[in-house]
């Protein structure tokens, strides 16, 4: 059972380095949450471009 108060960390990270943590399979998208409508945008946009570059990668 995931307790919210105690199970889960509120915490900041750049964008480029959360990019990079996804781009090299570091972190996952399951783990992530956003307190916030801004920041939940912000994520998407992110986690397009690295889908992208993947993709373009490939």
């Amino acid at each position: 059972m995931i307790n919210e108060n105690t199970d889960f960390l509120s915490l900041k990270i750049r964008k480029d380095v959360l990019e990079k943590l996804i781009s090299h399979h570091q972190l996952h998208v399951e783990d992530l949450r956003c307190g916030d409508s801004q920041s939940a945008a912000a994520l998407k946009r992110l986690l397009i471009d690295c889908t992208n570059m993947n993709v373009s990668a490939n």
